[in-house]
């Protein structure tokens, strides 16, 4: 799809746009869950200046669009449409029907935008996966398993109870 008919789309639920194709997803209760409590932690963790906001888009270039699941950004950065300056953090929850594209393809962009830091969350291995920004690549930096509470520093300190987090 060329970006000019993306843009006609206006305001619809969870897209992105990227490689000149537009995806639309409708995530599971367990994916909202999880992504709901993670959000709560890292609000509630947050310093001031700073914001914690989930399902919110970031335009990473000028034809590159993404809606992470949860983002962290200097509460002062431009665009009160769209976030137009990288991320301190990116996060997604991974889903069976987007996870390849996460893990791969998103990741490698997300890194080249310059976010600073990436987490993968795993509902189905109920693991935290850290990843920073290493020259416009990620790197692992920690993976977390359900069964610990951890502290992470960057891009604050918040402490995460994985077995809540991920608690059915």
């Amino acid at each position: 799809m060329p970006y000019a008919e993306f843009l006609a789309l206006g305001e619809t639920k969870h897209h992105e746009y990227y490689d000149d194709v537009v995806t639309a997803t409708s995530p599971s209760r367990r994916h909202v869950t999880v992504q709901s409590r993670l959000t709560r932690c890292l609000q509630d963790a947050c310093p001031d200046g700073d914001d914690v906001l989930s399902e919110w888009g970031w335009q990473a270039a000028p034809q590159m669009v993404f809606e992470p699941d949860v983002m962290v950004f200097h509460a002062d950065a431009p665009g009160p449409d769209l976030l137009r300056e990288a991320p301190l953090l990116v996060v997604e929850v991974l889903s069976p029907s987007t996870r390849s594209e996460d893990v791969g393809r998103k990741r490698e962009l997300y890194g080249l935008a310059g976010a600073a830091w990436y987490w993968l969350v795993d509902p189905q291995s109920d693991t935290l996966t850290v990843l920073r920004n290493d020259g416009g690549h990620f790197v692992d930096a920690a993976r977390h398993p359900a069964a610990i509470t951890v502290t992470v520093d960057e891009p604050f300190a918040v402490e995460i109870d994985c077995g809540a987090l991920f608690a059915r």
